[in-house]
């Protein structure tokens, strides 16, 4: 919707999008694995898949037809680990000492064709993408405790990605990108003087590689997979029983983020450039007596990018689009009887610009206040009742096309649900 509708009239909709719709249909199965070879040695095991199919029919403007857009994906693979205990005689002094090892492999096999339609009845074809999207990972970590205070963490993995790419609609076939093998070390050290307190400090790589059709080599172009480096610092403390939490600094820098372009019926993406994210981290967990519990969560973060895209010099130094700077939510809990928990919350975020260029103004803070009530029927069985947005605040998610489009969110709205364990 426009700015000015969206505020207006948030629950309406334009006369050309009467047919719009959608339905979405997601299936996940799992077997799973665990056991222990002797008093040293464990393994685990996992073996799964994910089916999403969903169906859209969308029209943005008046001056634009209606495009029906498919996503069809199914994902299976395969976890394992295994956990070594060893007892060598030359650690016989250290506290704890544990080797861990796995392999894990993934197949994407996906469509995501998009259709013109008039009325949901389609016209034409815009695109027939298929693609095969494939990873293969290994990973070594030890955990190592020299003494009862001191926990150290190095580990390593590798990845590589596979697969292909074809769009029968225009004749064309790609092949995957060659990133070929993807190193990410890492270590952890947690370091526990007292009881009350450990301060801890982490550092790693992981990888980010297109997304969709991004990922092949369908413009000729050699692309090699962005690197994020990260590190995180920071002190865990228990000073009383009734109190916990959690402080932290931390920074992530990327190689190359690329990001998705929105409404691109090519379903490429563009690069952002190097970029760097910094921020702190709270956390607050207070039981004031036996049956009442408050909680509070606050992040402030940065993003920069730091050295942009070539054909995009103007956005050195300016913020990543859809960032908020801060990001928070708080609560109390409080067990009213053995079988009814009531509780409220507030959630929020800050708001955010819409283009790397950091143009146009900041979209999308909000602040919203939540209730609800739990009641456990049976050992078994649970009702909840919840109350969401209690002061019917506006709120939304915007994006930019031909101009800015909002998306606002539910108003005050009412939800019952029941939860069964068997």
């Amino acid at each position: 919707m426009t700015a000015q509708d969206a505020r207006s009239n948030p629950t309406s909709a334009y006369a050309y999008a009467q047919s719009d719709g959608g339905n979405r249909q997601m299936d996940q199965v799992s077997l799973h694995f665990d056991g222990d070879i002797d008093d040293q040695l464990s393994v685990a095991a996992k073996l799964y898949l994910n089916r999403v199919r969903d169906q859209r029919w969308l029209r943005y403007s008046s001056t634009t037809s209606q495009q029906e857009r498919l996503i069809d994906e199914t994902h299976y693979g395969l976890l394992t680990n295994a956990t070594y205990r060893p007892r060598w005689k030359a650690f016989e002094g250290m506290s704890d000492l544990a080797l861990e090892g796995g392999f894990s492999m993934e197949r994407q096999e996906d469509q995501s064709p998009r259709y013109n339609t008039v009325n949901q009845v389609r016209v034409s074809q815009t695109r027939d993408h298929h693609f095969v999207f494939d990873t293969v990972g290994t990973y070594v970590q030890a955990v190592i405790k020299p003494v009862e205070a001191l926990r150290i963490i190095p580990g390593y993995r590798v990845d590589h990605v596979g697969g292909r790419f074809n769009d029968p609609s225009r004749g064309v076939s790609y092949g995957i990108q060659d990133y070929g093998y993807i190193r990410q070390p890492k270590l952890s050290v947690v370091y526990a003087p007292i009881r009350q307190a450990s301060i801890y400090a982490n550092w790693g790589r992981t990888f980010q590689v297109g997304a969709g059709a991004a990922a092949y080599k369908s413009n000729n172009n050699d692309l090699r997979p962005s690197i994020n480096e990260g590190w995180e610092t920071g002190v865990k403390f228990t000073p009383v029983d009734w109190l916990d939490g959690r402080v932290a600094v931390w920074e992530q820098r990327a190689s190359d983020e690329v990001k998705r372009r929105l409404n691109d019926p090519t379903g490429d993406s563009e690069n952002v450039g190097r970029t760097k994210r910094n921020g702190v981290d709270l956390q607050i967990n207070l039981r004031a007596g036996k049956r009442t519990t408050l909680w509070l969560a606050y992040s402030r973060q940065r993003s920069e990018i730091i050295t942009p895209d070539p054909t995009a010099p103007n956005t050195l130094g300016k913020e990543i689009d859809h960032v908020p700077r801060q990001v928070y939510s708080g609560g109390i809990d409080y067990q009213a009887t053995a079988d009814l928990k009531l509780s409220t919350s507030v959630n929020g975020q800050g708001s955010y610009y819409l283009t790397t260029a950091n143009t146009g103004g900041k979209f999308g803070g909000y602040t919203l206040f939540n209730a609800s009530a739990t009641y456990q029927v049976t050992p078994r069985l649970s009702l909840e009742l919840q109350l969401k947005n209690l002061a019917n605040r506006y709120y939304e998610y915007v994006w930019i096309n031909d101009q800015t489009r909002h998306a606002p969110g539910d108003g005050r709205a009412m939800y019952v649900s029941a939860n069964m364990k068997y």
